[in-house]
Order: structure tokens, then C-alpha cells, then sequence
């Protein structure tokens, strides 16, 4: 590993190395640099972790991949193709998967570190684990090279809080953070109380002062990138009864762009009491739903139909079964893409992502485990 600091000193990446290489590494079950050996699985095994709760289109199946999970909120691939998962107290695990998308044992590789409310992580392409917690975004470091995190290294602090906060993150292909920053306040009065608050934000992964990239996003959860560059985020509006003006939507995120809450939400203002669209909302999602992770489907295992699809885990309300607790697809390529139903029997997921194999992985925050939907056809 590189030394990165000034006049030949080691930097903290340096001296602290990556969680992804360590966990590919000796601390795997497998030799150095290959994959874990997959351990045959009998097919009544495989029937019993069929998640039978969890109702999918024909051709799909639906298995508990990972349980035993506290809250689950946010979901990753590190550079080695593995999954990883963070909890909403702090700790953050490697769901260790021999390659047979049914199971994994979830290994805990950071824990007490002080990550309160943690709602994303990412890796960058050096394989350094990034997370979002209440008020921060921070770099987690193993110092003594043991397997678990046992340091936090600060990139941004005094992000605001209150109703809202940062949420999820994503890196670019620019190697910047970018993440959402939802406002203080559910209303707010028509009122913005802090230029930072409803964002999208970037920062750089060493630090140094961040961008607003994106405004009037009342509270942007989930972000993700297409395999092409475009930036998507979702966004959640006003709780009832104050849901006027604050729809619930899947934005393009451009830089500079200007989504106009709370006055005018996903349209731009004409004059007084006007708005007209701006052209960059991809579609409206369901109202009072709570709109959470996101990620865009490439090209792999699922019907074509799927491709360049995002798929959106839709938390829902706890005090109303009706909405939410479940997972939308929006086909962010089409003219004017409609909402569609994917799947439902969650509790309350929030947090998905698309494994090296093509398998869409959902973490249901309610119930604490990780479902892995395989389209069968791809076996």
C-alpha cells in the first residue's frame, strides 16, 4: 500500500488498511485472494429458506439470505464483490456468502465506534469503508490489521440535524462522497433554515469543505448510480396533514439543480403562486411512504424488462399497513415511467442492492433479515 502523505509520510489510508482487503484476506475462510469454498447444499435445505412471506413475480423466488440483524439500514458491495450491511446502532457486518445466493453468516466487522443512527456505507475504490451517522460522514479504519474496525477517522462533522439528517451515500466515479441531507424540520414554514438542509451534498473522501450539489430535496434517502453516471435520489415529502406541495418522488440529481422545496417541489417557479415542471423528476412515487434505498438494475440475471430498472425499498408508515412495506421498480429510461409493484410481504425494508451475481438483496429493517430474490430462470 501506497504511502500518501506529504514529504513521504505514511497516510492514515496507509497505516490503516481497507476493511475489503482485510476481509478478502486472511481473515476469509478461504486462501488469500480466492473466494470462500462453497459448502454443498441439499435441496430441502434449500426449501426451508424459501421466504414463502415474501410475494414476487412468477419466475422469482424469495430466501432468507441473512437473519439475526438489528435494524438494518443500508447495504454495500465492497471491492471483492462481498456484501456488507449496517445496522442503525453503529455496528457494520460482511454477510459472508460461499456463491450459492441462498445464505450467508453475517460477521461483524465494526462495533462501538460511536456511529450513532448509521444509515450508509460505501467503498471507495481503494477500498477504504466510508459511512453516514447522525451529523457525520467518517472513514473506518482497522489500525492493528485485525479483521475489526477499531477506529473512526472524521471526513465531516456538524451536518444538521432534527427531523431529518444524512442519509445513505454513494461515491462517483470523481471518487467523491455524495450523499442527502434531509431537512430539520417537517414544514418548515415554506422556509429553508440552514443552506445545507435539504441537499444532496459532496464531500471528498480525505475531507476538506463540501459542496451542495443539489437543492430542495426535502429529504433524500436513498442515492444511487447508473452504470452510465447518472445520479438518482429518492425523495420523501411532507408527512400528513401537511403533504401539500411535497410530493414523493424519484429524482436525476444534476449538479446545480434546483428542485424547489419547499415552494415549488419537483417543478420550478414561474412567478407567484406558478410552477411548471423542471424536467428532472423521473417519476412520482407513492405519497407517505417512506421511500428509502435505491439501486438501478444493470444488465444481468433478471428479464430484460428489469434492465436499467430501479428498484426502491419503500419502508411505509408503522402506524398504517396500507402503504409502503415493499419494493418498487421504476423505469428511470422510459418517457414517463409509472411506479410499479415488485414486491410486498416486508415489514419494513429499506435498504437494497444487486449482488455480483445479479441477485437483488433486500434488508428488512422491521424484521432483521436480509432476503435474496434470484430469478430462477438464471440457474
Amino acid at each position: 500500500m501506497k504511502a500518501g502523505g506529504p514529504g513521504g509520510t505514511p497516510s492514515l489510508l496507509a497505516l490503516a488498511p481497507p476493511l475489503a482487503l482485510i476481509s478478502a484476506g486472511r481473515n476469509s475462510s478461504a486462501p488469500s485472494g480466492q473466494p470462500p469454498v462453497a459448502t454443498p447444499i441439499s435441496p430441502s435445505d434449500i426449501r426451508a429458506l424459501i421466504a414463502s412471506e415474501i410475494r414476487v413475480p412468477t419466475g422469482f423466488t424469495a430466501y432468507r439470505f441473512a437473519e439475526g440483524i438489528q435494524r438494518p439500514t443500508a447495504l454495500t458491495l465492497a471491492l471483492d464483490g462481498g456484501v456488507w450491511l449496517a445496522e442503525e446502532g453503529g455496528d457494520v457486518y460482511e454477510l459472508r456468502n460461499p456463491g450459492d445466493h441462498y445464505r450467508a453468516e453475517p460477521r461483524r466487522c465494526a462495533a462501538a465506534l460511536g456511529l450513532a443512527v448509521l444509515l450508509g456505507i460505501a467503498f471507495d475504490e481503494r477500498g477504504t469503508l466510508f459511512a453516514s451517522s447522525r451529523g457525520g460522514i467518517s472513514a473506518v479504519e482497522d489500525t492493528n490489521r485485525d479483521g475489526t474496525a477499531d477506529r473512526v477517522r472524521n471526513i465531516l462533522t456538524g451536518l444538521l440535524t432534527g427531523d431529518h439528517q444524512n442519509n445513505n451515500l454513494v461515491v462517483g466515479r470523481d471518487g467523491r462522497l455524495y450523499f442527502g441531507l434531509g431537512t430539520s424540520c417537517s414544514v418548515c414554514d415554506g422556509r429553508i433554515l440552514d443552506a445545507r438542509s435539504a441537499t444532496i451534498m459532496s464531500v471528498r473522501p480525505e475531507g476538506g469543505e463540501p459542496i451542495v450539489f443539489a437543492t430542495g430535496l426535502r429529504n433524500a434517502h436513498g442515492v444511487a448510480f447508473a452504470a452510465v453516471g447518472n445520479l438518482y435520489a429518492t425523495d420523501n415529502g411532507a408527512d400528513p396533514p401537511d403533504v401539500r406541495n411535497s410530493p414523493y418522488e424519484l429524482n436525476r440529481i444534476v449538479y446545480e439543480g434546483r428542485y424547489r422545496w419547499p415552494r415549488c417541489a419537483g417543478a420550478r417557479e414561474t412567478g407567484p403562486g406558478g410552477c411548471v415542471e423542471t424536467g428532472l423528476s423521473v417519476g412520482a412515487l407513492q405519497p407517505y411512504i417512506s421511500s428509502g434505498g435505491i439501486v438501478i438494475y444493470n444488465p444481468s440475471t433478471f428479464p430484460e424488462r428489469y434492465h436499467h430498472v430501479a428498484f426502491i425499498a419503500q419502508r411505509g408508515n408503522s402506524g398504517d399497513s396500507t402503504v409502503g412495506r415493499r419494493v418498487a421498480t421504476v423505469a428511470v429510461r422510459e418517457e414517463q415511467p409509472v411506479e410499479q409493484v415488485f414486491a410486498t410481504g416486508f415489514e419494513h425494508p429499506l435498504a437494497v442492492v444487486m449482488d455480483r451475481n445479479g441477485v437483488l438483496l433486500v434488508a428488512d429493517w422491521g424484521r432483521g433479515i436480509v432476503y435474496a430474490i434470484v430469478h430462477e430462470g438464471a440457474r
